[in-house]
């Protein structure tokens, strides 16, 4: 049996194409060929005019101008209500939990018992806070370990953003600190309350300006029988 169109090739003793099949092929290959031409491809889409897009914008600008103006005025209305709010607040109500806040951290009474004034409305807000205390551990005996007449910090909001601390003022006005060590080598300027020391280094962020007026510690060390009593000011 051979197939239909083919002749027997006594040279290669195999089949070869007769003159049918090769007419049929090439009939076949002239109408792929009017195939492939008669295939469009599909228009490439027009280039987006930029005049075309704003005149869209305005359009719909126009058929939600409604609502844009309520929401506008809504966000108008709260804007102007925060900025109020800072402007107005009595910052002494957060004198509480700033030192509940502080007594929890440090494990050690922190009072805020002087006024806390505050400048919000500014890229370089500011601090105020009057008559700091913080108390001593119970080994220390009575009394505070540091009081602080009049502390005040400005710092820089941009760098914030960055997780970035920048202290553009740091002032203490008539800070007086009293350190103690008894003979057991505690001291009570440690604030771990026993609790693992962090392998990292306290890291002070950068102070622009730093000043201490009319400062005093008192420096005790039972253990070495050293006292100090000297006058800060820088």
């Amino acid at each position: 049996l051979r197939p239909e169109g083919h002749l027997h090739d006594p040279a290669s003793g195999g089949l070869r194409p007769g003159r049918a099949a090769l007419n049929s092929n090439r009939v076949r290959l002239r109408a792929f060929r009017t195939d492939l031409r008669s295939l469009t491809l599909p228009p490439e889409p027009p280039a987006k005019d930029p005049a075309n897009v704003i005149d869209r914008l305005r359009d719909w600008a126009r058929r939600h101008r409604r609502g844009l103006a309520w929401s506008g005025g809504i966000l108008a209305v709260v804007t102007v209500a925060f900025v109020l709010f800072l402007a107005f607040f009595d910052w002494n109500y957060l004198r509480g939990p700033i030192s509940r806040f502080a007594s929890m951290k440090t494990g050690r009474e922190v009072a805020i018992l002087g006024d806390l004034d505050v400048n919000a409305l500014s890229l370089q807000p500011s601090a105020t806070v009057r008559k700091i205390r913080i108390g001593n551990p119970s080994w220390a005996g009575k009394g505070p370990m540091a009081e602080v007449e009049r502390l005040g910090v400005q710092i820089k909001v941009l760098p914030l953003l960055r997780g970035q601390l920048v202290l553009l003022r740091l002032e203490m006005d008539k800070p007086v600190a009293a350190l103690v060590r008894d003979s057991q080598g505690r001291s009570n300027w440690d604030f771990s309350n026993g609790r693992k020391k962090d392998s990292k280094p306290f890291k002070m962020p950068p102070v622009r300006r730093f000043v201490i007026d009319d400062g005093r510690v008192k420096y005790s060390d039972a253990k070495r029988r050293l006292t100090l009593d000297a006058a800060v000011s820088a």
